[in-house]
């Protein structure tokens, strides 16, 4: 964990990197967070989608999976993963809204979760988003490869779903691409666990077998990938880097 790192960016590019634990640390506690957090839930009651959007997309945001060979977070970019899955809990599902209460509730549970390295609320309040540790080993047979960081992504989604009570439709699928962002927002009980313990996982999960539910939609890189596997996507050139992180 100690030598994960996040990095800092703007206008869509990663320019620096900082520890997950200082991103967290941002989370609670900067000045510029906590205003756009406030602007933004005060544009969604006002229902000024326009405003809503505007001040979304200008706060920094951060890279849980993916190490990069440059400032870009084009997958064409990735060099390695670094050993962490992102997820988001949204309070409105395909079927099922969940309540305040529930929503609470669900945060502890993720958060009391062995493998949960680091936690926070969305900056709309109604949502969550965490990062599931694996080990180094895991992460450099994940590599650069998005279809395989999406088997796992998925296979440990249905695990935190079963172990944590986690109503499926109410995880994003969205956020499955190893060059997921994720935003800064402003949560004061923003959790991090620099012991979190690496989830097992077994050889199915980096297969597309394990994956192959109603949840799962093939991208077109995906049916490529199915099409022409013999065509690499990425240089295999797996190190351990960190945890990128942007602006704009």
């Amino acid at each position: 964990m100690d030598n994960l790192a996040v990095g800092v960016g703007a206008t869509g590019y990663i320019t620096e990197r900082q520890s997950l634990a200082t991103i967290a640390e941002w989370h609670r506690s900067a000045p510029n967070i906590a205003a756009a957090s406030h602007a933004y839930r005060d544009a969604l009651a006002a229902k000024d989608e326009a405003a809503a959007q505007k001040i979304k997309s200008g706060l920094p945001w951060f890279l849980l999976s993916g190490a990069f060979n440059n400032s870009s977070r084009k997958l064409s970019d990735a060099t390695a993963h670094n050993g962490l899955l992102g997820y988001d809990i949204d309070i409105h599902g395909a079927e099922q809204e969940l309540s305040d209460e529930d929503l609470a509730d669900a945060y502890e549970r993720v958060c009391a979760h062995p493998s949960v390295a680091w936690a926070a609320y969305s900056i709309s309040g109604r949502g969550f988003k965490f990062a599931v540790l694996i080990d180094r080993a895991a992460a450099e047979r994940i590599g650069c490869d998005n279809a395989t960081h999406k088997n796992v992504w998925q296979y440990i989604s249905e695990q935190m779903r079963l172990e944590c009570e986690l109503p499926a439709q109410n995880i994003d699928s969205s956020a499955k691409n190893i060059n997921r962002v994720f935003y800064l927002s402003h949560d004061p009980n923003c959790r991090y666990n620099p012991d979190a313990a690496p989830m097992p996982l077994p050889d199915e999960a980096f297969v597309r077998s394990a994956v192959n539910d109603r949840r799962y939609a093939p991208t077109d890189e995906d049916l490529l990938t199915l099409a022409f596997p013999h065509i690499p996507q990425f240089a295999d050139t797996a190190q351990w880097e960190g945890v990128y992180f942007g602006l704009g």
